[in-house]
């Protein structure tokens, strides 16, 4: 990426941040209940110069990664900032990829994902009436095998042309729409029947590499920040950003 592209990318994601920081305050003045908040889900998707298909940090002023990766015993995968096939980016998209067979997305269980804010005190919210669509990818060809829905099941794959086994999520991209200016976190929950068995939560990508210069804008998301754990290893950003391209898919 030459400088001046670099430069635009960092100066409108930084502009970017403080316009969703600002909606993000503006949604809790509205409601932290469960209730859904008037206009939360009509947020503009905001276009960005490309980044040129480079990795995170190979530009000398790189400080963000467009890579994060969640975990627990039942949720596995990698995400990452969404471009389209003419290399275009859109905030309001990202892509997912299971590293692990979600564990009961070959029974019963089913997959939704939320979009959330987190007020400056810690508070979350997420919009549990309006759970977000996903669409399943193929990334050999960039195709797209199933229309939009908001539950990822055994049952979906099934009714895909060609079917794909549950097993063989892990080989497969998620397309999840809804993730625009003012939202900072996803939600990740498994169902049996209408109940949350699991939920796993994760920040969207991009987003400050370095955990240390994360926690002095978002204090109040630091513990979902990939390198938390890591924060006073005395690790440098370039460190973080190398460790960020595990994350890759």
């Amino acid at each position: 990426m030459n400088n001046s592209k670099s430069q635009s990318f960092f100066s409108r994601f930084g502009s970017t941040l403080l316009v969703g920081l600002a909606l993000s305050l503006l949604l809790f003045g509205c409601s932290q209940s469960n209730s859904p908040v008037a206009g939360f889900d009509s947020v503009s998707p905001i276009s960005m110069p490309p980044a040129n298909g480079q990795t995170p940090g190979t530009g000398s002023s790189s400080l963000i990664t467009e890579y994060n990766q969640f975990s627990n015993s039942i949720l596995q995968g990698h995400v990452k900032t969404y471009y389209d096939s003419t290399n275009t980016y859109n905030a309001n998209m990202i892509r997912l990829r299971f590293t692990q067979m979600p564990v009961g997305l070959n029974g019963s269980s089913y997959i939704k994902f939320y979009h959330g804010v987190v007020s400056s005190t810690g508070s979350k919210y997420y919009d549990y009436n309006s759970p977000l669509q996903i669409v399943v990818e193929d990334p050999t060809t960039g195709a797209t095998l199933s229309g939009a829905s908001t539950n990822l099941s055994q049952s979906l794959l099934s009714a895909l042309t060609p079917a794909i086994a549950a097993s063989n999520i892990i080989n497969y991209n998620l397309i999840i729409s809804g993730t625009g200016v003012g939202y900072q976190t996803i939600q990740a929950a498994v169902y049996s029947g209408s109940n949350a068995t699991s939920t796993i939560e994760f920040l969207i990508p991009a987003f400050d590499v370095n955990p240390n210069t994360y926690a002095t804008v978002h204090p109040e998301l630091l513990t979902l920040h990939p390198f938390y754990s890591l924060m006073n290893n005395g690790y440098t950003t370039a460190q973080y950003l190398s460790l960020a391209t595990s994350f890759q898919f």
